[in-house]
């Protein structure tokens, strides 16, 4: 069966992208206790940590670019711009996320003319499928129960947060709070009657025909107990019992069991995000303070 249409996907992923990270952003950009600012750049948005952490690689840093679904070309002067605001924020380093259709070879001659790299250590996949289950498709089976919390019950929602704090991070928990509430995700849980409580979860973001799905994490004493494949499978019915036709979500290839268990529950890769950075140049001879761009 086909997938679905790269540039509308590409779309969606772009205002899914936004929107999580606007309740990264908790108030407002800089706002005190927020974890991220965001902006728009260009054809696209960027995202700082609030408080430099110093983070080297894409995928553990918020100092990033997203130019996954631009309405134009991306241009030399975007580049500088993103850049600049950088610089102003006295950051050493930050990474550009291009979707299929900001990529060109006059980009990425632009981006080597400024010294950048491209990131190819770890790939960065976005895959899809239909949220209708197939003939025949197996799911497999599991004694976890499945839950759904939505922020229409705020107190349901705090019980659920604080029983997976532990093992979650209780760090992220507003984060997801305010994913649930600010952007009307539901969060699917793998309920253990025996310890009454979760031990994993799964968010899912609906619009229209897409949906999105998110924050998959599994107690570390409870995997191998199909606590995920049964999400996945929850997420699937209820986006497509509110009109998505495609879910759609993000990994990367160093995420291994993540990318297995998209792929173990029918998603195929749709495209690849590609992923270059920007490094401050520091006088020669100077050796650097923090992780360089290579391996």
């Amino acid at each position: 069966m086909l997938g679905p249409d790269a540039r509308l996907m590409a779309g969606f992923l772009d205002r899914t992208r936004r929107r999580l990270s606007a309740c990264r952003a908790g108030e407002g950009v800089g706002a005190p206790g927020a974890e991220v600012g965001i902006r728009d750049m260009g054809p696209g948005f960027l995202t700082w940590r609030v408080v430099d952490d110093g983070s080297s690689t894409p995928t553990a840093s918020s100092d990033r670019v997203f130019w996954i679904a631009p309405d134009r070309a991306v241009s030399g002067a975007d580049l500088d711009e993103a850049i600049g605001y950088y610089r102003s924020l006295r950051r050493a380093r930050a990474f550009f996320v291009l979707g299929p259709e900001a990529w060109s070879e006059e980009l990425g001659a632009e981006m080597a003319r400024r010294g950048m790299r491209p990131w190819t250590q770890v790939r960065y996949p976005a895959l899809a499928r239909e949220t209708v289950e197939r003939a025949g498709e197996e799911w497999g089976s599991t004694t976890l129960e499945p839950r759904i919390v939505t922020g229409d019950d705020p107190s349901a929602l705090d019980r659920v947060l604080e029983s997976i704090g532990p093992w979650y991070g209780r760090e992220w928990l507003g984060l997801v709070r305010r994913v649930v509430v600010e952007a009307g995700a539901e969060l699917h849980l793998a309920w253990d009657a025996a310890l009454n409580r979760p031990v994993a979860i799964g968010g899912v973001v609906v619009e229209g025909d897409w949906s999105y799905v998110c924050f998959g994490a599994t107690e570390e004493s409870h995997r191998r107990r199909g606590g995920q494949t049964l999400l996945f499978r929850t997420r699937l019915v209820s986006a497509s019992g509110r009109g998505a036709r495609w879910c759609v979500g993000e990994t990367n290839s160093m995420a291994e069991q993540s990318l297995r268990n998209f792929l173990r529950c029918g998603f195929a890769e749709a495209f690849e995000m590609r992923v270059w950075g920007w490094e401050e140049a520091r006088p020669q001879g100077v050796g650097p303070v923090v992780e360089t761009l290579s391996v």
